[in-house]
């Protein structure tokens, strides 16, 4: 166990490394008391900015949504989590948040909204932060905004952003625009084109819908809502048995990564299924899940991470390289081969999510030492590298073929958190399954 709060300590400081405070003009104010007791009252509570990369001090709204989970929710740091999500809220502009927040230097603009999930991401961190303080009442204050972003995705708002009323599935397209997370240019062209129905963006479309209908549900039963749980639940259900029809590749076994696309179906072997195996409610049914979990360890799982993209696929590439006279190779390398440090945060999740169903109830104390064993053991590589990196971070990128080299991008939010939420959640099954875990 003292080995466990060692790693513990390290990650949950190198992660306060990505946490600016900055002075807020604002009044005192009464807040709310959470569970596990931030105090009853804020005084001059300091704007909080995560910082997405600290060395090249970007702020991605995307990546710090991501990380909320273990930057700040896993290390208890609730104020910071309420302060931050608050004050996002704000800037919903036709439904769609932005990619970065507004600074003295830079303000908002329509090139700052060119994305279609970071809304879900939202939802997603938010799910986290009510389900570590049971702030409720945060809940009731966002949700009129909540419901009209759902709203605006689903008559159409900025970039082609729409659901398809035939299958209730979300598309996402605009000639030369990137509005995933694969979202590199070269010469102001999308370097991974993936306009139309992208796997991810559907997964966290469905995972928002589900999440929508059961806080509907709560604020229904206490009279503060005029929403309907009903409508949710039959989006939600809607968009769940399309994706199952429209999405399943018989031929390769997987799912395509793109649907509806201006060429069609495109069945690249990509990572971003991952996410329709590893919400909190996930969009893929039971019966292919584990086909695509062992298509995704076989293809894309690596000792540092997961592949963006399958090796064997037109396009890979191999290893990073950093050529100042051509930094395009290094822009192509990112989602088309590169291995991500953070994607292995979503496998962990997806392995636990699988596992969950297939372990018989009396075997399930002996199956949890195997999922225990199994997580610790994918995150020993990646813990060294935290022990050797500067400032006691991870880094990012690495390449996706061995001798797999670090990228530049040495100091990052994501992994740093994902790691910390990933490395908590296998020690709290240490700790709710004691009886032979302690054995080890």
């Amino acid at each position: 166990m003292r080995a466990d709060k060692a790693i513990y300590n390290s990650y949950s400081t190198a992660v306060n490394t990505f946490i600016i405070h900055e002075p807020a003009a604002t009044n005192l104010f009464e807040r709310e008391k959470i569970n596990r007791s931030i105090s009853s009252r804020w005084e001059d509570q300091a704007k909080i900015v995560l910082i997405s990369d600290y060395f090249a001090q970007e702020h991605r709204t995307r990546d710090a949504l991501i990380a909320i989970p273990g930057l700040l929710l896993t290390t208890e740091q609730y104020a910071e989590a309420y302060q931050f999500l608050r004050s996002l809220a704000d800037h919903f502009i036709g439904g769609i948040l932005p990619d970065r927040l507004p600074t003295t230097r830079q303000a908002l603009n329509d090139h700052s909204y060119s994305n279609a999930d970071i809304t879900l991401w939202y939802i997603y961190a938010l799910n986290y932060y009510l389900q570590a303080t049971d702030h409720y009442e945060f809940l009731e204050e966002i949700f009129p905004r909540l419901v009209e972003s759902i709203n605006r995705y689903k008559q159409g708002t900025h970039n082609g952003i729409r659901v398809d009323p035939t299958d209730g599935l979300l598309i996402a397209e605009k000639a030369g625009k990137a509005l995933t997370w694969m979202n590199e240019y070269h010469e102001g062209h999308p370097i991974t084109q993936r306009a139309g129905k992208p796997v991810e963006i559907n997964a966290l479309w469905y995972h928002a819908l589900t999440l929508m209908q059961s806080w509907t549900e709560r604020l229904e039963y206490i009279g503060h809502t005029s929403s309907s749980a009903v409508y949710y639940q039959q989006q939600a259900s809607h968009c769940k048995h399309s994706f199952q029809q429209r999405f399943w590749n018989t031929e390769q076994g997987y799912l395509y990564d793109v649907i509806d696309g201006p060429e069609g179906n495109d069945a690249t072997l990509r990572v971003n299924q991952l996410f329709a195996l590893s919400l909190a409610h996930p969009i893929l049914d039971a019966t292919h899940r584990r086909q695509v979990f062992e298509i995704i360890t076989q293809q894309l799982l690596t000792p540092y991470g997961l592949r963006s993209m399958a090796a064997q696929e037109p396009g890979y590439h191999a290893h990073i390289e950093i050529d100042p006279r051509a930094p395009q190779a290094y822009q192509q390398a990112l989602h088309q081969g590169s291995c991500w440090v953070w994607l292995l945060g979503p496998y962990i999740d997806a392995m636990l999510n699988q596992c969950r169903e297939a372990v018989a109830e009396q075997d399930n104390q002996l199956f949890q030492e195997y999922l225990w064993r199994k997580g610790m053991k994918l995150l020993e590589p990646l813990q060294e590298r935290f022990s050797q990196g500067l400032l006691g971070m991870c880094e990012n990128i690495f390449d996706g073929t061995s001798p797999q080299q670090a990228g530049p991008q040495s100091a990052a939010i994501l992994s740093t958190a994902e790691l910390l939420r990933t490395y908590n959640r296998l020690v709290r099954m240490r700790i709710d399954h004691p009886t032979r875990l302690l054995l080890l």
